[in-house]
């Protein structure tokens, strides 16, 4: 029997030794997850081991994020500050670059729109999908004083969940917190 936390019950739990997972997208049949210390973008099969289908290089030399759209697969680079769009193909072209003002984290699609996050400046940055240019950059005041890089995010309906680096604790806040940077 499985106990629940906030809602989330674990179904399986899944051994990825010598990985190190930045990123996840499910897209078509299969779990495409991003390997930061192999500088590798995976794509897994959705069987009891995740099994390891095929393996591309990395575009950039950092990934940080995965996103999917429902047509391409989108990931990030921290180092290069650039956001890839990937077509579902053999060698996984990389269709488009779009160069970013930050050093993405995380990236989430959102009503049409992109969201990533810069993890020192603790800034939320909003990306037209259509266009690749920022919209916006929010943050919340609360945030400016705690010392640990962000780490992670996802949204909830209007609620905006936020994860730390190096802090066993996690915050949810509504949108309407956010303010413009």
């Amino acid at each position: 029997m499985s106990k629940t936390l906030l809602g989330l019950r674990m179904r399986r739990r899944y051994s990825l030794k010598g990985s190190h997972i930045m990123g996840m997208a499910v897209a078509e049949d299969a779990l495409f997850a991003v390997d930061s210390w192999s500088r590798q973008i995976q794509r897994r099969r959705l069987d009891d081991q995740l099994s390891l289908e095929r393996a591309w290089p990395s575009p950039g030399p950092n990934p940080s994020a995965l996103c999917f759209d429902g047509k391409y697969l989108w990931s990030v680079d921290k180092d290069r500050r650039l956001l890839y769009q990937h077509a579902l193909d053999e060698r996984l072209t990389v269709l488009n670059s779009y160069p970013l003002e930050h050093a993405p984290i995380g990236i989430s699609l959102r009503k049409g729109c992109f969201w990533t996050v810069d993890e020192r400046a603790r800034t939320f940055y909003l990306l037209r999908a259509t266009q690749q240019t920022q919209a916006g950059a929010f943050g919340l005041a609360e945030l400016d004083g705690v010392s640990a890089p962000l780490s992670s995010f996802s949204w909830r309906g209007d609620s905006l969940w936020i994860g730390f680096d190096g802090l066993a604790r996690l915050i949810e806040r509504p949108k309407r917190r956010l303010g413009r940077r």
